[in-house]
């Protein structure tokens, strides 16, 4: 399974209802575990890669 570069993730809950305190729970990890901006969107030096020789 694949994602396109410009592939982006929803999260869908019912608009009746503000989110639960799992789904508040489950969002805040994901974004903890990718981070703002993702860091697959960072420079390598940024992302702790060492320079290439």
């Amino acid at each position: 399974m694949g994602c396109a570069p410009e592939c982006e993730f929803y999260i869908a809950y019912p608009l009746e209802r503000s989110a639960s305190v799992k789904m508040a729970a489950l969002t805040q990890s994901l974004r903890g575990s990718f981070g703002d901006p993702p860091y697959w969107d960072l420079p390598p030096s940024d992302r702790g890669v060492p320079p290439s020789a």
